[in-house]
Parts: structure tokens; sequence; C-alpha cells
């Protein structure tokens, strides 16, 4: 077994423990401790994984393992997706929603049912799948609505306010650990005591690796080769050729297509006439008021079909469901099972 992926067994192992003891804690706070652990234990992984692998031209490695992953858990609900989309990019993975098809009694090849669909590192990719199961299965058991006729709406609308919420949470959370992870790298380059590897880095790569394993290792090398050879012409660059690569033969030839337009005599304007300006303002604004029209209606079709009292009553329940144990924010020193 390699290095690396003894590693993963590890931290999969040891985040698999954490998340047991939040999902069965006695309160709360034992729960957002054991999570918040766990969070951090993946936190430190990518680091570390970022500062062995990453190489000093910042490609990533092409032989990484990815995994590509369908749960089988069902994502029949747009809660469902905003809350497991938003996990997915707190934990360096891609997410999509997937349907599976059948053919109906009428021989229609139609969706059947939708999964969640994940791209990323292996332990990144699990992380997600525990944390997604483990907070959709709390945002169902705080939800005081059951579905049937008559409360599907509120119990609908009560899990979208509560998952919204969380997923907006979970996204601020995520900002303030890049800042803090900037913060150190720039301190950790001035005293020159340690490679200066920050988030940054770390979901720069992830996403590269996650681009290669979607649509393969020559469209990452062109992504590669147009990130590092997008000079501006405008500075006085000029545009590096990397043999083979056609981005870069693309780019020189639409630069020298430019520098020839340019070579050519300009053509004579034809100046726009008063009466035609405003003809041309008037149909602008009858347009722009059309448009605004169309999604004031949209709005007002989307949010009719919502309970809103349920909607905001969700959103103020996700205030109670500790997040610092989804993006590596916990600080908390509280041991699991008591004690100070």
């Amino acid at each position: 077994m390699s290095f690396e992926q003894d590693k993963i067994n590890k931290v999969i192992e040891r985040v698999e423990k954490m998340l047991r003891l939040a999902n069965n804690a006695g309160t709360e706070a034992e729960a957002n401790t054991a999570a918040a652990m766990a969070q951090e234990m993946l936190a430190a992984y990518n680091l570390e994984m970022a500062d062995i692998n990453l190489a000093s031209d910042n490609k990533p490695r092409a032989d990484e393992v990815r995994l590509k992953e369908k749960t089988t858990k069902v994502a029949l609900y747009q809660w469902q997706k905003t809350l497991w989309e938003a996990i997915a990019e707190a934990n360096y993975c891609w997410y999509k929603r997937v349907a599976e098809y059948h053919y109906n009694k009428k021989n229609q090849y139609v969706p059947r049912t939708f999964h969640h669909y994940l791209i990323g590192g292996q332990a990144n990719v699990v992380t997600t799948r525990l944390m997604g199961e483990y907070l959709e299965s709390t945002i169902s058991r705080l939800c005081p609505f059951t579905p049937g006729r008559d409360s599907s709406k509120s119990w609908n609308s009560w899990k979208e306010g509560c998952a919204a919420r969380l997923a907006e949470r979970l996204r601020e959370k995520k900002a303030e650990l890049v800042r803090e992870s900037e913060a150190k790298a720039r301190a950790a380059a001035a005293d020159n005591t340690c490679t200066a590897i920050s988030l940054v880095n770390v979901q720069q790569r992830e996403d590269d690796l996650n681009y290669a394993a979607e649509h393969g290792e020559e469209a990452l090398q062109r992504r590669l080769c147009y990130r590092m050879h997008n000079v501006s012409r405008e500075n006085g660059g000029d545009y590096t050729i990397v043999e083979g690569c056609e981005t870069c033969i693309r780019r020189k030839k639409f630069a020298e297509e430019y520098d020839n337009s340019r070579a050519l005599p300009p053509v004579e304007e034809k100046k726009e006439t008063e009466a035609q300006r405003k003809k041309r303002e008037a149909a602008d604004e009858k347009r722009w008021q059309k448009r605004c029209e169309r999604e004031e209606a949209r709005n007002r079709r989307h949010w009719a079909k919502k309970d809103m009292g349920a909607y905001y009553q969700g959103a103020e329940s996700a205030e109670t469901i500790g997040l610092d144990t989804q993006v590596g924010a916990g600080r908390e020193t509280k041991k699991i099972g008591g004690g100070q």
C-alpha cells in the first residue's frame, strides 16, 4: 500500500468514527465537537497532500486517484441539491445531480429518479457523502411538519429555508477559513519557516484534478496552458508557443489576425441621427421592461408555491445546527463525552 493511500485510509477511518460520534452524541455540543474534529482532520490532510504533491510549476499530479461516485440516496428535492452542493464546495469536490432513466408505460425514455454525483479525492468524497447524509437526516429530524396532502407545502418550504441558510453559512465559514489560511501562509513565507501553502492552492489543485477526472488529461493540459500563457499584450508581453499545444497555436493565430486587422484602413462609420438614437433607446427600454415583467412574474409563481412562514421558520432553525463542523472552522476544546 502506498504512503498516500495509507494516509487516505486513516483519514477516512477517523472521519467515519468522528461522524458516528456526532450522529450518536447525547448533546448537540458533543455532536458539534466530534464533527469539528472530523473536518479539521480533512482540512489538515488536504493541506499536507498539497504540500507533498504540489510541484514547483503548480501543476497537479496526473496519477492521483479521483472518485466519481453516484450516491445511493435519492435527490428528489431542490433543498437536497442546495445542501449537498454547498457541502461539496466546502470539501473541494465537484457536485451535480444526475438522473436515472427508464421506459414508462408509453415506452418513453424519461427520468425515474435523481441521485447526487460527486467528483473529488477519495477522502474528500467520502467526507462529503457522510456529512451530506448527517446534515440531511438532521434537517429531517428537526422539521416540525410531515409530508402529506395538507402539509407537503409547509414541509418542503421549511426544508428549503433550512437548507438555504445552512448553505449560506457554509460559504461564509469557508471564506473565513480561507482568509485564516492565507494569513498563515504569508506569515510562513515571510519567516521562511515552511512552504507557503494555503487553502487557495488546495482549492485550485483539487479543481484541476476534478476537471481532469471529468474531461480528460488532454483537456486539463489545455486549461493549464491557457492559464500559464495568458500574458497581456497591453503590458508588452507576447504569446509563448508550447509545441503541440492547440490552445497556444489558436491564440497566436488570433493575435496575428488581430494585428493584421489593425493595419487595415479604418472604415468610416455612419453617424447615428437624433431620431435614430431616440428610436433605439425606446426599443431598448421596451425590451428591458418586458424582461423585468417576465422576471417578476416568474418570481411570483415561484414563491406562490411556498409556505413563507414555514420557509423562514426553517431558516431560523438552521441557526441552531452547528456548522463550524462542516468547513473545519470549529475550534472547540471540549472533549467528547463531556469534560471541561
